[in-house]
């Protein structure tokens, strides 16, 4: 296989996954507006920081269950607070 062929196929893939970030935030804007109406939404630009496809699918899914704007802000806090941590780590390497 070529170098072309396989930046190519990064390619794809890194656009997949940017592809698949985007749609877990809309449908979590989606979640935030429908449920907690422009106070959620506010809660919202603390999500556009993450960018783990895996801390996204769990904000998802506890919103989901989130009965209240304070539960979602708490969820949604506990990951971002969770990817600086992360960051500063790998900043120290």
């Amino acid at each position: 296989m070529s170098l072309l062929a396989i930046a190519e196929q990064v390619g794809v893939k890194k656009g997949m996954v940017q592809e698949k970030v985007q749609c877990l935030k809309e449908t979590i804007s989606d979640i935030l507006e429908i449920k907690f109406g422009v106070v959620g939404l506010e809660l919202f630009d603390h999500v556009e920081q993450i960018t783990s496809i895996e801390a996204l699918q769990k904000i998802r899914a506890g919103l989901k269950r989130a009965q209240s704007v304070a539960e979602a802000e708490a969820l949604i806090h506990a990951y971002a607070k969770e990817r600086s941590k992360e960051r500063g780590v790998k900043g120290e390497e």
